[in-house]
């Protein structure tokens, strides 16, 4: 992939709203990138036969970012939730996973995970609950079903709807 600037590190995430931001904007450089395809049934494989790099949301964050070794050549291991079991990895994985298939209150249980993320005790979690569901955030985001621009369109609103709460 080509160098690009990296507003933030992982290292310096503290809310999930920040963590999402990271995945957003690597997302986009995946989907630019001809040997990356983003498939959100995968974390992070690579395809033998094309020798294409898969990614989801949270593996878009993984091969950009750098955070865990990209899979190699001829790997029969892909990334995923059963190989990532990493204790600082995987809780931001998942979060990031179920905040793309719409389970807020999931995502919050895995970023608790983690000793230094979460959300701002000030927030109003059980509010902030109720409103996503009430504006329809609770759908899955899957590929093919959703295009590229539809892709990042609602993770923004995921991530605006996050920040807002401060979470």
């Amino acid at each position: 992939m080509a160098e690009e600037k990296k507003s933030m590190s992982v290292d310096e995430v503290k809310t999930l709203h920040e963590l999402l931001r990271l995945a957003i904007d690597d997302l986009k450089l995946c989907y630019a990138d001809p040997d990356v395809e983003v498939d959100m049934g995968e974390w992070l494989a690579y395809d033998n036969e094309t020798g294409i790099c898969k990614v989801c949301l949270a593996g878009a964050l993984l091969l950009t970012r750098g955070s865990l070794p990209s899979p190699v050549p001829g790997s029969q291991r892909p990334l995923n939730y059963a190989t990532v079991q990493d204790e600082d990895i995987y809780p931001w994985m998942e979060a990031l996973n179920n905040i793309r298939v719409g389970q807020l209150q999931l995502a919050l249980a895995h970023i608790r995970r983690h000793s230094r993320v979460g959300p701002d005790p000030k927030s109003d979690v059980a509010q902030a609950l109720l409103e996503w569901a009430a504006l329809g955030l609770g759908t899955s985001l899957t590929t093919p079903r959703c295009s590229s621009e539809e892709m990042i369109d609602q993770l923004e609103q995921r991530y605006e709807f996050l920040k807002r709460h401060n979470l």
